[in-house]
């Protein structure tokens, strides 16, 4: 094969001026022959950050060309573009050909910046002390300590069941798994999901995850989630029939258990106004508003679970019972703990003769409430639920017969029964 020599033309010329870069004129030749002219660049080794680069083209234009995008590129970006192989090059061009197919439109630069934090773990970190750190924060901000109990309760069960990894490592599917596996009541799996939906939300906000698994769960597989157990009908609520929530009433009359009027007026509350135990028991009588034209209590946010402020309305019957018990000021159960309202609650049942009902008194409220005034958003509100809740509304309506609430709403204190009160001893 024939060699091919090229003369070097003397006359270099500075392209672009004070750029240190030259080009100059070659002659193509091989055995004696002429083929031509092409342009030599010539890159100094401050360009390239190693030895100087010399790069021939077939014409003047091209050869200024790639003169000026050199030094352009030094001036914008330093030595750096230089010090790019040609390795590098060739696999920077298979990833935007790779990009071109996938329709996504995201140069480079932005691809690194979205996975560097996601692939690199040294600032992710692990499921138990993202738990610490936010259970932290949340008492900090003056969460209640029965909802950070809540939360602590259901945020373990979640590291029980992952151990202490890198919570960045969970993936969405491995999420749905563990909910799945909460419960088989969708109500119960869908409180978990808002908790746990919580702790990668904060941990997304604090840095500490890049991002939350539970977002990629479409609502379609939410509702399957959540509805899991709620395709069978629930069993009706537990309520008091009339005449029990009667007996249970005069019990607290009984002059041979004075502790029992002290449990009065929270059975009046829960009977014929749906407060919950913990609204009842930390509740102060400036916030039971007896003397207005239409009596009501109010629920502030201080008590009221997920604090929604209400004023419910006292009816008839419930503010005769109410002006019975009634104090000028101080909490309404006048006892610190669960423990003493437990004592009385379990005395009233036994000298009424009447079965402990789980979440009766409130239930009973709904239930009749509903039947009485047939408008369940109103029952909603008083009960502080979401306004429009289908499933409370299909829950209370089977529970009574109609008509039951308005003798129900009719439970009215004995004959000649007077204001009890009680001295210090």
């Amino acid at each position: 094969m024939s060699s091919v020599r090229v003369k070097v033309d003397s006359g270099k010329y500075e392209y672009p001026k004070k750029s240190g870069i030259k080009i100059s004129l070659v002659q193509n030749s091989t055995s004696g022959k002429h083929y031509g002219a092409s342009y030599r660049v010539y890159i100094p080794s401050r360009y390239t950050g190693r030895a100087y680069l010399q790069k021939q083209l077939p014409s003047e234009a091209e050869a200024k060309e790639f003169a000026s995008s050199t030094y352009k590129n030094s001036i914008k970006h330093g030595t750096s573009a230089s010090d790019i192989t040609t390795a590098e090059i060739l696999d920077a061009q298979e990833a935007i050909n790779l990009l071109k197919g996938s329709g996504i439109n995201s140069s480079l630069k932005e691809l690194a910046l979205y996975a560097i934090p996601r692939l690199s773990k040294t600032k992710l970190s692990t499921l138990g002390p993202i738990i610490q750190h936010i259970l932290e924060l949340k008492k900090r901000k003056g969460c209640r300590s029965r909802t950070l109990s809540t939360y602590r309760s259901r945020w373990n069960l979640l590291l029980d069941h992952f151990g202490d990894i890198t919570a960045q490592d969970i993936s969405v599917e491995q999420m749905e798994n563990f909910l799945n596996g909460v419960s088989q009541d969708g109500r119960t799996v869908q409180n978990y999901f808002t908790d746990i939906n919580n702790l990668f939300k904060v941990a997304k906000n604090e840095g500490l995850v890049i991002d939350n698994p539970l977002d990629s769960l479409t609502h379609s597989r939410r509702d399957a989630l959540f509805q899991t157990a709620l395709k069978s009908e629930k069993d009706p609520p537990e309520i008091y029939l009339v005449e029990e929530a009667d007996h249970l009433l005069n019990a607290c009359l009984n002059a041979d258990h004075p502790i029992l009027f002290d449990w009065l007026p929270c059975v009046a509350l829960g009977l014929f106004c749906g407060l919950r135990t913990n609204e009842i028991r930390n509740l102060t009588w400036n916030e039971v508003h007896l003397d207005r034209d239409k009596p009501f209590v109010h629920i502030s946010s201080k008590i009221a679970k997920k604090r929604r402020i209400r004023n419910i309305e006292i009816s008839q019957n419930a503010a005769k019972w109410l002006r019975l018990a009634r104090k000028s000021e101080g909490k309404v159960f006048p006892f610190n703990g669960s423990s003493p309202y437990d004592r009385r609650r379990k005395l009233a049942h036994k000298i009424a003769s009447v079965a402990l009902k789980n979440n009766g008194m409130r239930d009973s409220y709904g239930s009749y409430h509903l039947d009485l005034y047939k408008k369940p958003n109103e029952t909603s509100l008083n009960m502080g639920h979401k306004q429009g809740d289908q499933e409370l509304f299909d829950h209370y309506r089977r529970a009574v017969l109609d008509g039951e609430g308005k003798r129900y709403f009719n439970i009215h204190p004995p004959e000649g029964t007077a204001r009890i009160v009680k001295f210090a001893i």
